[in-house]
């Protein structure tokens, strides 16, 4: 019985010390600074009160052999046998400490030598530790962006095992990386990691979480591929915690399962790219070119959630900086001053920060005004210009102004002088960082207002002397669950109105996966909208239960000016009254909305609404020989859409 007890205690003792040496660097060395200065001490006092009785004729011979038997305890040698006869060390307990003394020194030199010489079996012995976990992050792609991510993974959930992959690596970054005890494998040796097999940890499947995170898009879908087909190789991926998944593929392929096993966020084009071919799915029903119908299933991620890097950065800004917290509204819910903007860059960050702010800054009884600055911009904004023609010119009150100086030119701070006495929402996007950062000091020096510092790293806000960094990829925004949720609830709304709280999770998220692009990013920018409500609804000294009939029919005009930017800054153009009769004599479903053109006729001022309306219903009425009466109400909906939304925000406060 003490040989068995023995062997598991010794068992125990030395897996306790291999698994802290798998802690990651920062805590071990902190732990290990301790332990070999308690080793040290502890030595001291054993060996100086051993040789002490053993030479006690010759103290500075006791001295150096004290001194010499203390730094060998770090090199496995020990002199017991020369001071045991010393008075109480055959004592249980100080015979105990002795040798617990002992094995600390061991630990920290083996530290140390794992530290500069055993990185690899360090590696090794983490990731087989990983294995015995729910859940491990794997990200593609060592950048400032991904080590920025994963600690703000960390910072969320203590203990979650982070798995980095890529062909190279920045020895900085890599450096971070093992002291913040993560895990770096090359993409070469992918296939000998351990994390690719299908286990069961307490009943349920271990859940992967992919993620792509390199600047190339070209590089993130082939390695989302590549992860796929691995997981297709070693059987992972078509089960959800163990339940086989539904048969459906959902539209649009952008979508989520309830706690899939598998998941993948990835940085790519969202307008381009849809991620279907990258999802599970089981028992398809596929038809085949001679007719014949057959079932068929292939093994993917349970959920893929693709982000373009600009696009997260800008609502990134708008939702921790509303262009709604730069102008002031009265008790009618109208705006008492115009929404100014000042963008200096026009690349791609530039052209999308300018999209959101056009979304996102429309407001009754207000203009948008908006400056922007690039000295290249006649040979850079075609794209823009040509898929959002009737940004400019709309019934909307915008007004968007091209400059082709550089704003360190006079005559940018010529146009600053002008608008002096204005609040402005000055955003830097040039491209180049430390240009960025210069004209950024100087601007907020100039104006003494915020300015936005804005890359694909970070966003920096410039107020008064103090420079606030604000991270894009944080938890927050690249988790499928919280980065949508409230955006899940608006698109419920639409449908189940009484079902919005978080008691009816499972069923938000039914709707949400059969939505397809522009259904995601629409219910996005309602909620990216809420703060510019709220601050409405304050104005309006709105108690959660009653508004004036004034104060709900400019909520339903603002719902109006905020659903139509949407839409032009999304490349939708009004229908002219020659396509809507067009539609309406072929009796198409929706005669408002060609979606496949993006034309719609509801892109007009408040006060056209109703004509249009009736217009309709009386095409309804003619092409049913008057057995069907048209009940349509544009300016109901947008009534009833901000019904919704209030009804989105007061639950909201429930939680």
């Amino acid at each position: 019985m003490m040989v068995i007890i023995c062997i598991l205690l010794t068992t125990i003792l030395f897996l306790g010390n291999i698994a802290l040496m798998a802690k990651d660097n920062d805590k071990k060395f902190r732990v290990s600074g301790y332990i070999f200065l308690a080793s040290c001490i502890c030595g001291v006092i054993y060996y100086g009160y051993g040789f002490a009785y053993a030479y006690p004729d010759n103290l500075p011979l006791a001295v150096l052999k004290a001194s010499l038997a203390t730094l060998m305890m770090f090199l496995g040698r020990n002199d017991f046998s020369a001071i045991k006869n010393a008075p109480g060390m055959t004592n249980f307990f100080v015979e105990i400490g002795f040798w617990l003394v002992h094995l600390a020194s061991m630990y920290v030199t083996t530290n140390a030598v794992l530290a500069s010489i055993g990185s690899q079996f360090l590696k090794e012995l983490r990731s087989f530790f990983y294995t015995f976990y729910r859940k491990i992050v794997l990200i593609y792609g060592v950048n400032d962006d991904s080590v920025t991510f994963a600690k703000s993974l960390a910072k969320d959930e203590k203990r979650l095992p982070i798995v980095f992959i890529d062909g190279k690596g920045d020895a900085a970054l890599l450096k971070k990386i093992e002291s913040n005890g993560w895990v770096f494998w090359m993409e070469d040796d992918l296939e000998k990691t351990p994390f690719f097999k299908p286990r069961k940890i307490a009943g349920e499947s271990q859940k992967l979480y992919f993620y792509c995170m390199t600047r190339d898009e070209t590089e993130n879908v082939r390695m989302a591929k590549r992860f796929r087909d691995l997981m297709e190789l070693r059987k992972i991926g078509i089960t959800e915690c163990g339940k086989e998944m539904g048969d459906n593929i959902p539209e649009g392929g952008r979508h989520l399962q309830n706690d899939p096993a598998t998941s993948l966020v990835m940085f790519a084009n969202m307008e381009a790219i849809t991620g279907k071919s990258l999802l599970a799915t089981k028992d398809v029903v596929i038809t085949e070119e001679n007719g014949v119908e057959k079932k068929e299933g292939h093994y993917g991620y349970g959920s893929v959630m693709i982000w373009d890097r600009a696009y997260l950065l800008a609502r990134s800004l708008v939702e921790n900086h509303h262009p709604a917290e730069y102008v002031s509204f009265n008790e009618k819910g109208e705006a008492t001053g115009d929404f100014h903007t000042l963008i200096i860059g026009q690349g791609k960050i530039g052209q999308t920060v300018l999209r959101m702010l056009y979304m996102q800054g429309q407001f009754l009884n207000a203009k948008f005004i908006a400056d922007v600055f690039d000295i290249q911009y006649t040979k850079i904004n075609g794209y823009l210009l040509k898929t959002c023609p009737e940004m400019q010119d709309s019934f909307l009150n915008a007004t968007i102004t091209w400059h082709d100086f550089d704003a360190r030119e006079y005559n940018f701070y010529d146009l600053l002088d002008q608008y002096k006495g204005k609040k402005l929402y000055i955003v830097v996007c040039t491209g180049d960082e430390e240009l960025n950062r210069s004209l950024s000091r100087d601007i907020m020096s100039y104006t003494g207002q915020d300015v936005f510092e804005c890359s694909y790293t970070k966003i920096f806000l410039h107020r008064d002397d103090d420079i606030i960094s604000e991270d894009i990829y944080s938890a927050k925004a690249l988790n499928i669950e919280k980065a949508d949720r409230m955006a899940m609830r608006v698109n419920q709304a639409y449908f189940e109105p009484d079902n919005i709280d978080d008691s009816y999770y499972a069923a938000q998220l039914e709707k949400w996966k059969k939505c397809d692009y522009f259904g995601r990013i629409s219910s996005r920018s309602v909620a990216d909208f809420f703060p510019a409500y709220k601050l409405i609804l304050k104005a309006m000294k709105y108690d959660g239960k009653n508004l004036t009939k004034e104060q709900k029919l400019n909520l339903a005009k603002q719902e109006h000016l905020r659903w139509s930017a949407f839409h032009l800054a999304n490349g939708y153009k009004l229908m002219s009254a020659e396509i809507f009769e067009e539609r309406a004599k072929n009796k198409e479903s929706k005669i408002q909305k060609d979606v496949v053109n993006k034309l719609h006729a509801c892109l007009v001022p408040w006060e056209e609404l109703k004509p249009l309306s009736d217009r309709q219903n009386d095409w309804i009425e003619k092409n049913s020989n008057g057995q069907e009466k048209g009940d349509i109400d544009y300016i109901r909906q947008d009534e009833n859409n901000i019904a919704l939304m209030l009804q989105v925000i007061e639950s909201e406060k429930k939680k």
